[in-house]
C-alpha cells in the first residue's frame, strides 16, 4: 500500500521533495525490483506488514537478531504455517506448506507429517523423502514412510543408498535390509535362490555369513550328486570363491577330464576332451599332448 512520510529527517531528501507527500507503492517496487517488502520498508522506515506469510517471513528475515520484531514476526511466521498446514489436502499444498516452514521448527515437522499422510505410493514417498533436509527429524519421519512402502530387498536397498552416512535414515534403512536379507534367507531352498540372498546381503553383516553357510551347503550337495564332467564343471563354477566346496568340485571335475582324456580314440574326442579340461590344469596339458599326438607325421 502506498506510504506518505514528511519528516524532515527522511533519507537526506532535500528539503523541496520533503514539503511534498511522497507515495511509495511497496508492493509494486518489491515485484518490479526483486527486494523482499520487509527490505524495502526497514530501509523506509516503514513498519512492517504482516498480512501474509510471504511478509511475515521476510519481516523475520529482515528484522535484528534478538529483537521484538523479529519475535512478533516469528510468532505470526508460525501463526500462518500452522495454518497452511492445515488447510493443504494435495501433496503440492503440502509440499508449499513444509518449504514455507521455518527449518528446525515445531511447523516444519507437522508439515512434514502432513506430506507423508498424502503420499500413497513409494515414488510418492520416495519424492518427499529426496525434498526432506537432511539430517533432520523430517528426513528420518521421511526413511519411516519410504520404508514402509518398499515390499522387494531392492527397494530397501536403494532406500539406504541414498541416506547420509551414520544418519538416523541409514540405521533404519540397514534394519529394514537385514529383516529382507533373513526373510529371503530362509526362504532360500535352490542353489540359485541362496547365492542370490548372499548377493543381497549387506556388506559384513551376520546376514551375509548365514546366507554364505546356506549357499555351500547347497555347492556340497550339488558336487556330490555329480556324475558328469558337464556337472562337475556346473558345480565348480557355481560354488563361492575361495571355498572347500570350490577346490572339491575343481577335483571332482579334473577326476571327470582325466578320464575323458584317457578314453580319447579320436581327433574329436582327443579335441573335446581339451576343451572341458580346466584351464591351466594338468589334465589340460594332458589333453593338449593327447590331441597333438593326432598330428603326427
Amino acid at each position: 500500500m502506498p506510504y506518505t512520510k514528511d519528516s524532515t529527517c527522511y533519507l537526506n531528501i532535500p528539503i523541496t521533495l520533503l514539503q511534498e507527500v511522497i507515495m511509495i507503492d511497496v508492493q509494486a517496487m518489491s515485484q518490479a525490483e526483486g527486494i523482499s517488502e520487509a527490505a524495502i520498508r526497514k530501509a523506509l522506515g516503514m513498519p512492517n506488514v504482516l498480512a501474509t506469510l510471504e511478509q511475515v517471513r521476510s519481516a523475520y528475515n529482515c528484522a535484528p537478531a534478538g529483537s521484538e520484531d523479529q519475535k512478533l514476526a516469528m510468532a505470526k511466521w508460525r501463526e500462518f504455517s500452522a495454518q497452511e498446514i492445515a488447510a493443504a489436502t494435495t501433496l503440492e499444498q503440502a509440499h508449499k506448506a513444509y518449504s514455507s516452514a521455518r527449518s528446525g521448527s515445531e511447523e516444519k515437522v507437522l508439515a512434514m507429517a502432513k506430506l507423508l499422510s498424502l503420499c500413497m505410493t513409494i515414488a510418492d514417498a520416495k519424492n518427499v523423502y529426496d525434498s526432506a533436509i537432511r539430517r533432520s527429524a523430517e528426513k528420518k519421519l521421511a526413511m519411516i514412510k519410504l520404508l514402509s512402502f518398499c515390499t522387494t530387498i531392492e527397494q530397501v536397498q536403494n532406500a539406504h543408498a541414498t541416506a547420509s552416512h551414520e544418519s538416523d535414515e541409514e540405521k533404519l534403512s540397514m534394519a529394514k535390509w537385514r529383516e529382507f536379507s533373513a526373510q529371503e534367507i530362509a526362504a532360500a531352498t535352490t542353489l540359485e535362490q541362496a547365492q542370490r540372498a548372499y548377493n543381497n546381503t549387506p556388506n559384513n553383516s551376520e546376514e551375509e555369513e548365514l546366507a554364505m553357510i546356506k549357499w555351500r551347503e547347497f555347492s556340497a550337495q550339488e558336487i556330490a550328486a555329480a556324475t558328469t564332467l558337464e556337472q562337475a564343471r556346473e558345480a565348480h563354477n557355481r560354488a563361492p570363491h575361495g571355498t572347500k566346496e570350490r577346490m572339491a568340485a575343481m577335483i571332482k571335475w579334473r577326476e571327470f577330464s582325466a578320464q575323458e582324456i584317457a578314453a580319447a580314440t579320436t581327433l574329436e574326442q582327443a579335441r573335446k576332451a581339451y576343451e572341458n579340461a580346466p584351464n591351466d590344469s594338468e589334465e589340460q596339458e594332458l589333453a593338449l599332448i593327447k590331441l597333438a599326438s593326432f598330428y603326427e607325421k
